[in-house]
Protein backbone atom coordinates (compact mmCIF):
# COMPACT_ATOMS: atom_id res chain seq x y z
CA UNK A 1 0.00 0.00 0.00
CA UNK A 2 2.92 2.46 0.66
CA UNK A 3 3.48 2.46 -3.20
CA UNK A 4 3.02 5.47 -5.15
CA UNK A 5 -1.10 5.25 -6.87
CA UNK A 6 -1.54 2.01 -4.77
CA UNK A 7 -4.62 3.04 -3.82
CA UNK A 8 -5.78 4.28 -7.75
CA UNK A 9 -4.63 0.87 -9.07
CA UNK A 10 -7.01 -1.24 -5.91
CA UNK A 11 -10.09 1.01 -7.27
CA UNK A 12 -9.33 0.18 -10.97
CA UNK A 13 -9.45 -3.45 -10.25
CA UNK A 14 -12.38 -3.70 -7.98
CA UNK A 15 -14.06 -1.57 -10.49
CA UNK A 16 -13.03 -3.86 -13.35
CA UNK A 17 -11.53 -0.55 -15.35
CA UNK A 18 -11.46 -1.58 -18.89
CA UNK A 19 -7.84 -2.11 -20.05
CA UNK A 20 -5.85 0.92 -22.11
CA UNK A 21 -4.95 -1.78 -24.59
CA UNK A 22 -5.54 -5.17 -25.76
CA UNK A 23 -3.24 -7.38 -23.35
CA UNK A 24 -1.04 -9.46 -25.53
CA UNK A 25 0.87 -12.65 -23.63
CA UNK A 26 4.38 -11.26 -23.44
CA UNK A 27 7.52 -12.89 -24.37
CA UNK A 28 9.44 -15.50 -22.32
CA UNK A 29 11.61 -13.22 -20.51
CA UNK A 30 15.32 -14.78 -22.15
CA UNK A 31 13.69 -13.18 -25.03
CA UNK A 32 13.40 -9.63 -23.63
CA UNK A 33 16.74 -7.99 -21.77
CA UNK A 34 15.03 -6.45 -18.61
CA UNK A 35 16.57 -4.82 -15.88
CA UNK A 36 17.32 -6.98 -12.61
CA UNK A 37 14.65 -6.14 -10.02
CA UNK A 38 16.30 -4.33 -7.08
CA UNK A 39 14.18 -3.74 -3.99
CA UNK A 40 15.03 -1.29 -1.65
CA UNK A 41 14.12 -1.29 2.16
CA UNK A 42 11.72 1.53 1.30
CA UNK A 43 10.39 -1.21 -1.26
CA UNK A 44 10.47 1.24 -4.45
CA UNK A 45 12.72 -0.99 -6.66
CA UNK A 46 15.60 0.37 -5.72
CA UNK A 47 14.39 4.39 -6.13
CA UNK A 48 14.82 6.46 -3.06
CA UNK A 49 11.56 7.22 -1.44
CA UNK A 50 9.08 9.17 -3.35
CA UNK A 51 10.85 8.53 -6.86
CA UNK A 52 7.87 6.30 -8.10
CA UNK A 53 7.57 8.77 -11.13
CA UNK A 54 9.97 7.60 -13.21
CA UNK A 55 7.24 4.74 -13.93
CA UNK A 56 4.94 5.08 -16.52
CA UNK A 57 1.27 5.65 -15.36
CA UNK A 58 0.23 2.56 -15.44
CA UNK A 59 3.35 0.87 -14.51
CA UNK A 60 3.28 0.82 -10.75
CA UNK A 61 4.24 -2.94 -11.01
CA UNK A 62 6.90 -2.60 -13.46
CA UNK A 63 9.55 -4.92 -12.75
CA UNK A 64 7.01 -6.93 -11.24
CA UNK A 65 6.88 -11.07 -11.85
CA UNK A 66 3.85 -13.38 -10.92
CA UNK A 67 3.86 -17.31 -11.74
CA UNK A 68 0.30 -18.05 -11.43
CA UNK A 69 -0.78 -21.79 -11.13
CA UNK A 70 -4.30 -22.69 -11.81
CA UNK A 71 -5.80 -25.48 -14.08
CA UNK A 72 -8.68 -23.16 -14.67
CA UNK A 73 -6.61 -20.18 -16.07
CA UNK A 74 -9.55 -17.91 -17.74
CA UNK A 75 -11.28 -17.81 -13.55
CA UNK A 76 -8.33 -15.32 -13.16
CA UNK A 77 -8.45 -13.32 -16.06
CA UNK A 78 -9.42 -9.98 -14.87
CA UNK A 79 -6.82 -9.83 -12.57
CA UNK A 80 -4.46 -11.45 -14.36
CA UNK A 81 -4.84 -8.52 -17.46
CA UNK A 82 -5.35 -6.06 -14.31
CA UNK A 83 -1.80 -6.43 -12.85
CA UNK A 84 -0.54 -6.75 -16.66
CA UNK A 85 -1.91 -3.65 -17.34
CA UNK A 86 -0.37 -2.32 -14.06
CA UNK A 87 3.14 -3.51 -15.16
CA UNK A 88 3.45 -7.08 -14.25
CA UNK A 89 4.75 -9.93 -15.88
CA UNK A 90 2.14 -12.95 -15.70
CA UNK A 91 3.01 -16.12 -16.48
CA UNK A 92 0.59 -18.76 -17.07
CA UNK A 93 0.87 -21.92 -15.94
CA UNK A 94 -1.79 -25.07 -15.83
CA UNK A 95 -0.16 -27.56 -13.77
CA UNK A 96 2.75 -28.25 -11.76
CA UNK A 97 4.92 -29.77 -15.13
CA UNK A 98 4.48 -26.14 -16.60
CA UNK A 99 4.94 -24.09 -13.35
CA UNK A 100 8.40 -26.22 -12.98
CA UNK A 101 9.55 -25.36 -16.25
CA UNK A 102 8.90 -21.73 -16.37
CA UNK A 103 11.21 -21.36 -12.88
CA UNK A 104 13.94 -23.33 -14.60
CA UNK A 105 14.21 -20.33 -16.36
CA UNK A 106 12.76 -17.29 -14.32
CA UNK A 107 12.87 -16.49 -10.75
CA UNK A 108 9.16 -15.07 -10.04
CA UNK A 109 8.99 -12.36 -7.90
CA UNK A 110 5.80 -14.58 -6.29
CA UNK A 111 4.01 -17.38 -7.18
CA UNK A 112 0.20 -17.20 -7.00
CA UNK A 113 -1.52 -21.00 -6.51
CA UNK A 114 -4.90 -22.49 -6.94
CA UNK A 115 -4.81 -25.60 -4.20
CA UNK A 116 -6.97 -28.17 -5.94
CA UNK A 117 -5.51 -29.05 -9.33
CA UNK A 118 -5.66 -31.76 -11.99
CA UNK A 119 -8.24 -33.57 -9.92
CA UNK A 120 -5.91 -33.33 -6.74
CA UNK A 121 -7.47 -31.31 -3.77
CA UNK A 122 -3.69 -30.86 -2.75
CA UNK A 123 -1.38 -30.74 -5.67
CA UNK A 124 -1.18 -26.88 -5.17
CA UNK A 125 0.28 -27.23 -1.43
CA UNK A 126 2.51 -30.68 -2.26
CA UNK A 127 3.92 -28.56 -5.68
CA UNK A 128 5.14 -25.73 -3.09
CA UNK A 129 6.28 -28.05 -0.63
CA UNK A 130 8.08 -30.03 -2.99
CA UNK A 131 9.61 -26.31 -4.07
CA UNK A 132 10.49 -25.54 -0.96
CA UNK A 133 11.76 -28.99 0.21
CA UNK A 134 14.11 -28.83 -2.51
CA UNK A 135 15.30 -25.01 -2.50
CA UNK A 136 13.67 -24.15 -6.16
CA UNK A 137 11.68 -21.60 -4.56
CA UNK A 138 11.91 -19.85 -1.63
CA UNK A 139 9.61 -16.67 -2.41
CA UNK A 140 6.34 -15.21 -1.65
CA UNK A 141 3.66 -17.58 -2.22
CA UNK A 142 -0.19 -16.33 -2.21
CA UNK A 143 -2.68 -19.36 -2.55
CA UNK A 144 -5.83 -17.90 -4.43
CA UNK A 145 -8.23 -20.65 -3.58
CA UNK A 146 -12.59 -20.84 -3.83
CA UNK A 147 -12.14 -21.72 -0.37
CA UNK A 148 -10.92 -20.88 2.84
CA UNK A 149 -10.90 -23.85 5.67
CA UNK A 150 -9.17 -23.47 8.77
CA UNK A 151 -6.82 -27.06 7.45
CA UNK A 152 -6.11 -25.18 4.52
CA UNK A 153 -4.84 -22.23 6.66
CA UNK A 154 -2.48 -24.29 8.97
CA UNK A 155 -1.05 -25.98 5.83
CA UNK A 156 -0.68 -23.05 3.68
CA UNK A 157 1.27 -21.11 6.73
CA UNK A 158 3.24 -24.65 7.24
CA UNK A 159 4.64 -23.94 3.99
CA UNK A 160 5.23 -19.96 4.63
CA UNK A 161 2.53 -18.71 2.07
CA UNK A 162 -0.54 -16.91 2.53
CA UNK A 163 -4.15 -18.19 1.81
CA UNK A 164 -7.38 -16.31 0.62
CA UNK A 165 -10.30 -16.31 -1.64
CA UNK A 166 -10.93 -12.51 -1.62
CA UNK A 167 -9.90 -10.59 -4.91
CA UNK A 168 -8.85 -7.72 -2.78
CA UNK A 169 -7.10 -9.09 -0.56
CA UNK A 170 -4.86 -10.97 -3.97
CA UNK A 171 -4.84 -7.06 -4.88
CA UNK A 172 -3.24 -5.92 -1.58
CA UNK A 173 -0.85 -9.21 -1.39
CA UNK A 174 0.42 -9.08 -4.82
CA UNK A 175 1.18 -4.75 -4.10
CA UNK A 176 2.92 -5.46 -1.02
CA UNK A 177 5.05 -8.41 -2.77
CA UNK A 178 5.87 -5.86 -5.65
CA UNK A 179 7.06 -3.68 -2.48
CA UNK A 180 9.16 -6.25 -0.86
CA UNK A 181 6.79 -5.61 2.21
CA UNK A 182 4.56 -9.29 2.25
CA UNK A 183 5.70 -10.23 5.90
CA UNK A 184 5.44 -14.06 6.76
CA UNK A 185 1.88 -15.28 7.52
CA UNK A 186 0.29 -14.19 10.53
Amino acid sequence: MALPRSEELLRRLREGAALPAPVEPEPASYLQARPPRTASPAGSYGAPPGAGAHRAADGMLHGVHILWVDDHPRNNESLVNAFRAAGAVVRIAEDSAAADAALAVERPTMIVSDIDRGGNPREGLEHIGRLRREGRYTGPVVFYAGRVTPERTTLTRQLGAHLTSSGPEIERLVLRAAAGELPPPG
